[in-house]
């Protein structure tokens, strides 16, 4: 299972808010949506059940 570094935004996460820290610029907090979490936790099983040599 590979997707481009593009695909990331291609719906697997979305912004969730935004935070300020200390007088920082604000930033935005994104989470994973469903399909987001379900592809993470497919790649995750895959890279433990074939690791690398």
């Amino acid at each position: 299972m590979r997707h481009g570094a593009g695909s990331a935004r291609g719906g697997w996460i979305e912004a969730d808010g935004t935070e300020r820290v200390s007088g920082r610029p604000a930033r935005t907090v994104c989470r994973h949506t469903r399909e987001g979490q379900q592809y993470f936790t497919e790649w995750l099983d895959e890279i433990v059940r074939e690791p690398s040599r």
